[in-house]
């Protein structure tokens, strides 16, 4: 996130607006506009910057916004004192992103690559899908994830009348996308499911690390491809 995101997103998870920001600051309300749309720079004065997070910062009272907050810092809490909680806001926003900048542009440049995968990710219909033992069971841990996760898409690929899956996920990815081994199925089973005229409606989480959502959007973007050729 370059500094324009993340303003923006302060702003929006506090419901400040651009007037109510530059009151606070001494500075133009078009200003703020300009600067959450990325139209004008990160102020060079950190003495501006640490006002805007401590404004921001005695704003977000709220569990879901400390929640979204401390996902987006990548703390597992909020400072409590308010002080240290205006300095941790302040760092992020002041935070260099260059390294972000260089893992997107190496992401987006493997996009390029693109045209090879429907071959890789057709689906082996020699492998038979999994059946189900009991009506009813119970799965533990990454593996029992995993493992549901085949019976589920198995049965859905089973079924004569296509269907609506509506997917949405805030935990981690890792057990997804960790095995090579496992991802290649789930990309497998994905195209049988929709192969036989499934659709798909997902809820991306936006409030991940950066690693962590690139790596998702790479195990997604072969489907995504498949299904507009």
């Amino acid at each position: 996130m370059i500094f324009a995101d993340k303003l923006n997103f302060l702003m929006t998870i506090t419901k400040t607006s651009n007037s109510a920001l530059a009151g606070r600051v001494s500075m133009d309300a078009s200003y703020i506009s300009r600067l959450r749309r990325g139209k004008r720079l990160m102020p060079k004065d950190a003495d501006v910057i640490w006002s805007m997070a401590a404004s921001l910062a005695r704003r977000c009272s709220e569990d879901y916004q400390k929640k979204a907050l401390s996902d987006a810092l990548g703390l597992e809490s909020l400072p409590t004192d308010s002080a240290a909680f205006a300095g941790k806001v302040a760092d992020w926003l002041l935070r260099d992103n260059a390294g972000s900048v260089e893992q997107v542009g190496q992401f987006l440049s493997g996009f390029s690559d693109l045209s090879s995968c429907p071959a890789s990710v057709r689906p082996q219909m020699d492998d038979q899908p999994p059946s189900l033992y009991d009506a009813v069971s119970i799965y533990y841990g990454v593996e029992g994830k995993r493992l549901a996760s085949k019976y589920f898409l198995s049965e859905v690929a089973a079924c004569e009348k296509p269907q609506t899956l509506l997917l949405f996920s805030g935990e981690e990815t890792s057990w997804m996308t960790a095995d090579p081994e496992f991802a290649r199925k789930w990309v497998e089973l994905m195209v049988r499911v929709l192969s036989k005229g499934n659709k798909i409606k997902i809820i991306h989480t936006i409030s991940r690390d950066l690693d962590e959502m690139l790596n998702a959007i790479s195990q997604w973007m072969p489907l995504y491809y498949e299904w507009k050729h």
